[in-house]
């Protein structure tokens, strides 16, 4: 599944290009063709001035493996999808067929109910044990848990090494239990070291870690892409993380316009955008940072997270417009502080910062039309 949910990237990923390889490590967009164009790499190369262009079609487009290839529209939620080259899924959605009955494939979303909520079809469900039975998400009995997806809301899989035990969802533990992973502690804290020769990790507060305190791990920026937990405070990352020189530090400014080769010469959320189209000139400038490391921001994030706690949201996985969060949260997920809609990526055409948060359609399932079963019908007669 393209989870389009990263603490650091957005869920409305760059266009399909025809053309993967020597791409630069600066943010690459390319040669951006419209619908109908030519999307072939071979279509703009320059015998003159020997040069690989790297090809995007515009959003909402894909560049099809065929020959002479042209901008095709991706399939939509409920259309056919994986019978030829051109019946290729908008990657929000996944290619698979929900009915037994028939091989008949659609675009589909996917793996975003938790345990416990009303489903359709399988694969709405998160979780490799996980199936929908009787209408509700959960996993058959005496089967064990194999990850925190397939335990109900407030619990947690208690993964066991021991060959006579099995894998049990077991509650949350309490503020300041020790721990080993976050998903055994609330939903507003994190499991951490409080000091490098700390014999045990345990669950606290996120945010918690003032400038200079020790750290654990990295610090993400702060996003509502996921429900990541943050360990030190808004402003700050960590720095060393997991060694006895750790600490918390303040993120340094992004350099606006410096020239740069890779986004790590931007600083932190800032990107390395490239000032070419040709794929052997690396050369970019930095650009302002895409999230704002304020506090307001943070107070996005613990909103969101105890909008999620508030509703009891056993999932995260996917943010569809039917999933749990997305539907009860949505104002706290889709207005925040945390975005900078002003300093995204160079996209080619017209590109939502948020697809969740566009109008769309009421459901996140759409079934195959009538039509197209009489079709499938018909073909296993033949």
């Amino acid at each position: 599944m393209r989870v389009l949910l990263s603490a650091v990237l957005f869920l409305v990923a760059f266009a399909s290009s025809a053309y993967t390889q020597d791409i630069p490590q600066c943010n690459y967009l390319g040669k951006c063709v419209k619908a109908g164009e030519r999307c072939d790499q071979e279509y703009y190369y320059n015998n003159t001035v020997p040069s690989r262009i790297y090809v995007t079609c515009e959003y909402g487009y894909f560049c099809p493996e065929v020959y002479e290839p042209t901008c095709v529209a991706y399939s939509g939620l409920g259309e056919s999808c994986g019978n030829n080259e051109y019946q290729v899924c908008d990657p929000v959605y996944d290619c698979t067929s929900i009915s037994s009955q028939t091989n008949l494939k659609t675009c589909q979303v996917t793996n975003y109910l938790g345990f416990g909520e009303s489903c359709e079809f399988d694969q709405q469900c998160t979780g490799s044990n996980t199936e929908c039975i009787n209408g509700k998400c959960g996993i058959l009995p005496r089967i064990p848990c194999s990850s925190d997806r397939e335990c109900a809301y407030g619990n947690f899989c208690n993964i066991t090494s021991e060959p006579d035990q099995d894998n049990t969802c077991l509650p949350v533990l309490a503020s300041s239990s020790v721990c080993t992973r976050d998903a055994q502690c609330p939903y507003n804290q994190i499991c951490v070291k409080m000091a490098f020769d700390s014999s045990d990790a345990t669950c606290q507060n996120q945010f918690s870690k003032a400038e200079g305190s020790y750290c654990d791990r990295y610090s993400a920026v702060p996003s509502l892409e996921s429900l990541t937990r943050y360990e030190c405070d808004i402003g700050l990352t960590c720095e060393n993380p997991g060694t006895d020189v750790a600490k918390c530090v303040k993120i340094a400014v992004p350099k606006t316009n410096d020239v740069c080769y890779n986004y790590t010469q931007c600083g932190e959320s800032a990107q390395c955008q490239c000032s070419s189209d040709k794929a052997y000139d690396s050369a970019g400038k930095c650009t302002a940072p895409s999230y704002n490391q304020v506090s307001t921001c943070k107070t996005a994030v613990i909103n969101l997270q105890k909008c999620a706690f508030d509703n009891k949201c056993a999932s995260y996985v996917n943010f569809a417009p039917d999933s749990c969060l997305v539907r009860n949260c949505h104002s706290q997920y889709c207005s925040n502080a945390c975005v900078n809609e002003n300093n995204q990526p160079q996209q080619c055409g017209s590109a939502p910062v948020n697809a969740v948060c566009q109008p769309a359609s009421s459901s996140s399932i759409v079934l195959p039309s009538f039509i197209a079963l009489i079709a499938v019908f018909v073909a296993l007669l033949i």
